[in-house]
Order: structure tokens, then sequence, then C-alpha cells
């Protein structure tokens, strides 16, 4: 299993993580997955991701895709990389649920294909998507099953996490919740049983 996990913000704090992610899909193509972010064209979407891997040197091709219904695990072992954006959780997690596209997710972690998920993009790896809610994610969906793809051993992943949530992190704590708990710009990669933090760019 590979999987990068980033607290998302601004391109100049990810750069680190962004760098390791291409640096792991190598020269193959970059699949490209912005569902959760239904506040802006999927193609302005597709042109941010695709201006911060250029910049980084990146001359992978970047395919997009907006709907997952019908996708194949065979259709994803031609990318190096999966790499999934931010939004609100709560869409991203449905829409991949009610697709299937869960299963194929963990196929591709199965296969050793790199899947970078970006702030939301994080949070469906983890035991559910409780998190989300104390991170300013709204339940427009109305999900009420909030259990996720769970690979991270029964941990919880909390992006843009920053000093004023150390209250609230400390009660889930001591309730017995496991968190990994991510600032802007810092990431997590996970490879099988080693975890390594990346920490923010500050150049």
């Amino acid at each position: 299993m590979k999987l990068l996990l980033s607290g998302g913000g601004v391109p100049e704090k990810t750069k680190n993580i962004d760098k390791k992610f291409l640096e792991l899909c190598g020269d193959k193509p970059i699949l490209y997955i912005p569902i959760a972010k239904k506040t802006r064209p999927f193609e302005d979407c597709y042109n941010w991701i695709a201006d911060i891997f250029e910049r980084m040197g990146s001359k992978s091709e970047i395919v997009m895709w907006t709907d997952l219904k019908e996708k194949s695990l065979g259709q994803i072992k031609k990318f190096g990389g999966i790499c999934i954006g931010g939004g609100n959780t709560f869409t991203l997690l449905s829409e991949i649920k009610d697709s299937g596209f869960d299963k194929i997710l963990k196929g591709a972690l199965s296969e050793d294909i790199v899947i970078y998920g970006i702030s939301a993009g994080a949070v469906i790896f983890g035991k559910d998507i409780s998190i989300a809610l104390e991170a300013g994610d709204q339940n427009l969906d109305g999900l009420e099953d909030l259990s996720s793809l769970d690979v991270l051993g029964g941990k919880n992943v909390w992006p843009h996490y920053s000093k004023r949530c150390e209250n609230k992190l400390r009660i889930l704590t001591e309730e017995g919740k496991e968190i990994i708990a991510l600032e802007e710009g810092e990431g997590l990669l996970v490879e099988g049983d080693k975890e390594v933090r990346i920490s923010p760019n500050i150049g």
C-alpha cells in the first residue's frame, strides 16, 4: 500500500507533499478526481492541479474523471498514481460509495498504485468521516452512514488541523478515537506498516 495523505493548504505549503507524489508516480499518467469540489467548474480544478504539477517539472499526462460509475480496477492500472482533491467530504464519500469506487480504490492500494488524498480526499481513508465536521465541513448530502474506507488501522484523518483544535483533539483521544492530525502543508506517507511524516514547505 502506498497512500499519501495531505492536510491541505496552498501550493506554497504543500510543495513537499506534491513533490513526493510526483516522485512515486514516475513517468506514468496521473488520474485526477476533483468531485468533492462542487463550488467551481471541474475544468478550473483540472487547470489548477495541472499548473501545480507542471511548475514542479512533471510531464506526466493528467486524466480527469468526474463520473466514477462503471469504472474498473483494470482501467486504473495504467496510472502511476491517483490524486483525489479536496472539497466536501460528505459529497465525496457519498459518490465514491454509490458508484462502488471505494472497492476500486482499495484494489488500487493492493496493487501499490500510489493514492494522494488531499484534505477531504485524505479523510475518506480513515475509519469514518465524522472528523470532517470538526474541520468545518457540512453534511450537505444528509449522509447517515459515515463509515469510510478504513485502511489506516481504525484511525481517522483530521486535515487543516491547527493548535486551536488541541482541546477537541484531546477530548476525542480520551474517548478512544485514534486520529492522524495533519496541519496545512503537512503530509503522511503510509507504505504498508511504515508511516513517514512530511513537513510543510517553508521556503
